[in-house]
């Protein structure tokens, strides 16, 4: 009976020592290398991160390169000019867009300069607030700065192939120098973009506004319809060739195609946009030419 539990407590001890030998050794180690439980934490840190791939050692060094990818995922978003887009701003986004525009009519009469802007804000899904202006304006003999026009955009439809927005306006008579508008001028807008396949879309304008005559100070409605084929070369550059109409054009039931414009956009990343924009006019006596240079920025 004693051997027999001799024997069992023989079993037990080396069990204890087969148990214990591993850590034992490891500390014995630590010893002959003079190193420490952190120094072992990093040394194991260090060889997941190799295992891991580069990617999360240039998280770990806070590596501009990789923050830089990160921080690019914003969609590039299309300016407001010369054609509208029904798409609008996303996460709290502030956008202001400086333009020069230049018109110089067939009779010679006059040349209209003008410094336009367009300040948009995110205000929800689907929706934006904008101020618009022409800002100062030079047409001999008057100059001074023009009204303000304030307006809201509604996406109400976002599918795969195809967008659609509504966006309602109203012009204030805040212009000096005469220069601007005699009143309050109200309008709405339509706004449509259809993609084609590969790079090509049309987008589409049809605006309905009250105007207010300056010289009679009578009240009369125009419809004015605009219509653009874009191609997308590349996710940062694209073409586009447009026109334009209006109804009535200078009197009652008239109808007039105004001009023909090609221009070319530039977005070099999600923060900042350029656009040149060059129109022939086609109506015997309104513009010739058309000019317009513009930058956009999120602010």
């Amino acid at each position: 009976m004693g051997n027999i539990q001799c024997k069992k407590c023989l079993c037990a001890l080396l069990v204890i020592l087969a148990l214990s030998a591993p850590p034992l050794y490891a500390q014995d180690m630590r010893e002959d290398n003079g190193e420490s439980d952190l120094e072992l934490v990093n040394r194991l840190a260090s060889y997941l991160r190799e295992k891991q791939g580069p990617a999360l050692a240039q998280k770990d060094r806070g590596d501009d390169e990789l923050q830089t990818v990160v921080g690019t995922d914003e969609e590039i978003f299309r300016m407001d000019r010369p054609f509208v887009s029904p798409g609008n701003l996303e996460n709290h986004a502030v956008v202001l867009e400086n333009y020069y525009n230049y018109e110089s009519y067939k009779d010679g009469s006059t040349v209209y300069n003008c410094l336009p802007y367009i300040l948009r804000f995110d205000t929800g899904k689907n929706t934006e607030a904008r101020i618009y202006s022409d800002f100062y304006t030079w047409q001999h003999p008057t100059n001074g700065v023009n009204d303000i026009n304030l307006g809201f955009k509604w996406q109400f439809l976002n599918a795969r192939n195809a967008s659609m927005a509504l966006m309602g306006t109203v012009e204030l008579p805040t212009a000096g120098g005469g220069v601007g508008d005699p009143g309050v001028e109200p309008g709405i807008m339509f706004i449509y973009d259809q993609k084609l396949g590969g790079p090509w879309d049309v987008l589409i304008n049809v605006a309905l506004n009250n105007y207010i005559d300056g010289t009679s100070f009578l009240h009369y409605n125009r419809m004015t319809y605009a219509a653009s084929l874009n191609y997308q070369l590349t996710k940062k550059t694209s073409y586009y060739l447009g026109s334009s109409a209006l109804c009535p054009k200078w009197y009652p039931n008239s109808f007039d195609i105004t001009r023909l414009t090609g221009g070319w956009c530039y977005s070099p990343n999600s923060r900042r946009s350029y656009t040149i924009n060059v129109s022939k006019g086609l109506s015997s006596v309104h513009r010739d030419w058309w000019l317009l240079v513009g930058i956009s920025n999120r602010l």
